[in-house]
């Protein structure tokens, strides 16, 4: 997951703006390392400090089966929250080791770290380094479509296939009004339309919940709802993030009618047009899987966005022969959809 951009806080900043929700317990510092490293565990968030520098975060579930086997789930990060001009990935190395190292002592560790940041070479670098491996069974797709909300909006729309600005005028016909507001303000419109969906597609297991929707506020900035309606009723409607440097088309969904008026493209290119006044600079319409969904990845590839690879999936078991288990279990278990 993205994270804020808090490079610039120095050390007591940071604390002063998490202290008032989450106790602050230091784990350890290494001193032979090239930098001065130490752990801080906040509502399962971990960072690597050099002095009073925040470099680098990582989102950690930590989940213990049977006293014996550990398993930690990386869901945001490894991210460098910094770009010193030495050492990116040996910053990146050194903050897997010491997470690796704090249960070398346990009879089975497995550590499996999905990240949805863009590609970063350096990352990468430090993953293999820290001896970190691909996982053996991929389950989702590594890449996303980027829109450039720099652009002008006439060059945006030019951008458009033929066939989704044909879609998008279609829309305009009928007439159809857009809102854009707090999750506060519409939230339970939006998971009736969703839910609605994950029933019609027989995805049930992809319901959302107010709580699903409200826990976006501990990775993103700003969390935002897009509703297009036809005659008072919501029949589409979009979850968009924000964070300092881009937005995130988190969730959509639209009715079985909605989609008999492109209510989709209108409400898409209504929201590009939000986000530019707000000076965003870009729109990450989040990864899709062609092989699953092949609707939704052409409407995403039709923007006219460019393609931007995943850091992706990697892991690391100790001992080494669970990696290649572990990773056909992951498979068999966390299959996903795209839509």
């Amino acid at each position: 997951m993205p994270t804020h951009d808090i490079t610039s806080l120095p050390q007591n900043k940071l604390l002063q703006l998490i202290t008032p929700f989450i106790d602050i317990n230091p784990h350890f510092s290494i001193p032979d390392h090239p930098i001065q490293t130490t752990f801080y565990t906040i509502h399962n968030k971990r960072y690597l400090y050099s002095l009073d520098r925040p470099l680098v975060f990582a989102q950690v579930r930590h989940i213990t089966l049977l006293r014996f086997l550990h398993i930690l789930l990386f869901r945001g990060g490894p991210t460098l929250l910094s770009q010193p001009s030495n050492y990116t990935s040996s910053h990146i190395r050194n903050f897997l080791i010491d997470i690796r190292n704090l249960h070398e002592n346990n009879y089975f560790t497995i550590i499996n770290l999905v990240s949805y940041q863009h590609y970063d070479s350096s990352v990468s670098l430090g993953l293999l380094e820290a001896g970190y491996l691909r996982s053996s069974f991929q389950r989702d797709p590594y890449f996303t479509f980027i829109l450039d909300l720099s652009l002008s909006e006439a060059t945006l729309f030019k951008n458009l296939s033929s066939k989704w600005r044909n879609q998008y005028r279609k829309a305009v016909t009928y007439h159809l009004h857009y809102e854009f507001g707090t999750l506060a303000d519409y939230i339970e419109a939006y998971l009736s339309i969703h839910n609605s969906m994950c029933e019609h597609k027989k995805l049930t297991n992809y319901r959302l919940t107010s709580e699903d929707l409200y826990s976006l506020y501990q990775y993103y900035g700003e969390v935002y709802i897009s509703l297009v309606y036809k005659d008072d009723q919501p029949i589409s409607g979009c979850v968009v993030a924000l964070n300092a440097s881009t937005s995130h088309y988190l969730f959509a969904a639209s009715t079985p009618y909605g989609r008999t008026l492109n209510s989709s493209n209108f409400m898409l290119w209504e929201t590009i047009k939000v986000l530019k006044e707000r000076g965003t600079p870009s729109l990450d319409l989040s990864s899709v899987n062609p092989a699953a969904n092949w609707g939704g990845y052409h409407f995403k590839k039709n923007t006219g966005a460019h393609l931007v690879p995943y850091q992706g999936e990697w892991s690391l078991s100790n001992p080494s022969f669970l990696h290649h288990f572990f990773s056909f279990v992951l498979y068999l278990r966390t299959k996903r959809l795209y839509y």
